[in-house]
């Protein structure tokens, strides 16, 4: 294969092969070839020809475009035309520094004055391809150094067709060479990826012989419908997910891609598609684009992934609590760190009256029994785990009194206008109650306890005694009546007898009558006589007198 030459050599290519048509046209019967049109440093060119003066000596002239400045030796040589006219000539080698030259050979016939031209390079380095369809256009890039004297980097591009020979001209490269073949080639609608490339890039391209580079390709489709094992999982902070694996249809993906990043913890295997880990972070419903590809195209499917974790430090509105018998409680409520939970459990089982919401963890209801401090543990659960709270719960119960006196009659007391009263009251309850009383009527008074043993004034006490406790208040009420039934006293004088007054038939008498009651109030009435300083006619009056107290109570004298 030839190398395209140098706008200097053009005038010359030109010219070179005017002169061959020219000679072929004269001198049709003489003919000079090579067995190839390139050739790779390592190698010899075989010169054959036709036509020539049996046993006349044919001579080579070599015309090198460009001439390797080390190149100082002619290459010219001859050869003897056998009986039938024939020519060989196989003693030229081509050398490392012939990289990049275009040969020109002219054959001349000492005897016969023929004249034939050929032509040669030498290159080494040839692009092709392997199951591509016949004319298909090919163009790869390479960057590499130029062979032979000219050297120096290059960077430039081959293009060729699938059709005839199937394969680039030669270029003359050596060392380090790096190519690239289209990745797809699609043609009619079908598609043809690049499956590999022998020998791979980049290579080292040796110094002798030919160098094919040969790229292979087979038809391929782009991947279709992707999807996953579970495209809407949920995982667990701290625990190894099962490997999520993607299925789809198409062609085989090559890698993988995702955006946004997986959650802390969580990686997608970019050759596979598999997604494992162990989370590290809780996070939200989050979606996320997988893409899957190969090189005729992709695929994507948004999974949604969600990051829980078990529930933590779990605790209640009151951790403590002391309800009441027959009162509704006010709803004690959870809360937790962590994921949050789905069910709950207790154990024991709460007071009667009282139940654990499952799904909210608030315990609501009316206690119906009595219950001592006790401790109940609540589970708090997700699908990740769990957490546990001890709470302490006591059922009181509101006071109620047990003995409540009915209503009490006394007698005030000897020499008093008052009765000391004692009773009995007791109420029970949890907490113990407090007991109070208070007295309203003749007697007010109030204070700690029952109140049993006060002293109570003549007449109508209202007493009312209140046990109190956190559950509660209860009362007890009678009627403490004190009467007064001790009788007045009266004291008249002794009977007096005195002598009428002068020359008065009747004497001024005075006297003296006295009272006492237990209780202040008692009258004093005459009911017969005179009062006292009155003028008493001679004879015998008697003097009646009736000490009324303020219960009625009388007394005479």
């Amino acid at each position: 294969m030839r190398t395209i030459l140098p706008k200097s050599g053009f005038f010359t290519f030109i010219f070179l092969v005017s002169t061959l048509l020219f000679a072929n046209v004269v001198f049709s019967q003489a003919t000079v070839t090579t067995d190839k049109d390139d050739y790779a440093p390592g190698e010899y060119v075989i010169i054959t020809g036709a036509g020539w003066e049996p046993g006349e000596r044919v001579d080579f002239t070599f015309v090198e475009t460009p001439k390797p400045a080390t190149c100082v030796n002619s290459h010219d040589n001859f050869a003897i035309a056998d009986a039938s006219g024939n020519i060989y000539y196989g003693g030229f080698l081509i050398k490392e520094n012939h990289l990049g030259v275009h040969f020109v050979l002219t054959a001349t016939g000492q005897a016969s004055g023929r004249i034939a031209v050929t032509e040669f390079t030498d290159a080494n380095v040839k692009f092709s391809t392997l199951g591509l369809p016949s004319g298909i256009s090919v163009t790869v890039q390479y960057q590499g150094t130029a062979g032979g004297s000219t050297g120096g980097p290059v960077n430039s591009s081959a293009t060729f067709s699938t059709s005839g020979s199937g394969s680039s001209s030669t270029i003359a490269l050596t060392g380090p060479l790096s190519f690239q073949f289209p990745s797809t080639i699609t043609v009619s609608g079908t598609t043809y990826a690049l499956v590999s490339t022998s020998p791979g890039s980049p290579t080292n391209v040796p110094i002798n012989g030919s160098y094919d580079i040969i790229a292979t390709y087979t038809t391929c489709t782009a991947p279709t419908a992707l999807t996953y094992a579970s495209n809407n999982p949920a995982y667990c902070t701290g625990m190894a997910v099962t490997a999520n694996s993607p299925s789809n249809g198409g062609g085989t993906p090559t890698s993988y891609s995702v955006s946004p990043t997986l959650p802390a913890g969580l990686t997608l295997n970019t050759t596979t598609g598999v997604i494992t880990g162990t989370p590290t972070v809780a996070i939200g419903a989050t979606d996320y684009t997988v893409l899957a590809i190969n090189s005729c195209g992709s695929t994507s499917k948004v999974i949604n992934i969600t990051v829980n974790a078990a529930p933590s430090a779990l605790t209640y509105s009151s951790n403590t609590a002391t309800y009441c018998r027959g009162g509704a409680v006010s709803a004690n409520s959870p809360s937790s760190g962590g994921g949050t939970p789905t069910s709950y459990s207790v154990s024991p089982t709460l007071p009667v009256g009282l139940t654990l919401n499952a799904t909210t963890g608030v315990i609501t209801g009316t206690p119906t029994t009595v219950s001592v401090a006790t401790n109940y543990t609540i589970t708090a659960i997700n699908s990740c785990g769990s957490t546990t709270k001890v709470i302490n719960i006591t059922i009181n119960t509101a006071p109620a009194f047990t003995a409540c006196p009915s209503n009490i009659t006394s007698n005030t007391a000897a020499g008093a206008c008052n009765a000391i009263v004692s009773y009995t009251a007791t109420a029970s309850g949890t907490p113990t109650p407090t007991i109070s009383y208070v007295f309203t009527g003749v007697t007010t008074a109030s204070g700690s306890g029952t109140g049993s043993g006060s002293t109570f004034n003549k007449g109508v006490t209202n007493v009312t005694i209140t046990a109190t406790n956190s559950c509660g208040i209860a009362t007890c009420s009678f009627i403490v009546t004190v009467n007064d039934t001790q009788l007045p006293t009266i004291t008249c004088n002794a009977p007096i007898v005195v002598s009428n007054d002068v020359d008065v038939c009747g004497a001024t008498v005075t006297y003296t009558v006295t009272s006492a009651d237990n209780c202040a109030g008692q009258t004093v009435a005459q009911t017969a006589g005179l009062a006292s300083g009155s003028v008493f006619p001679i004879g015998v009056t008697t003097n009646t007198f009736v000490v009324t107290d303020a219960s009625g109570n009388t007394a005479t004298c």
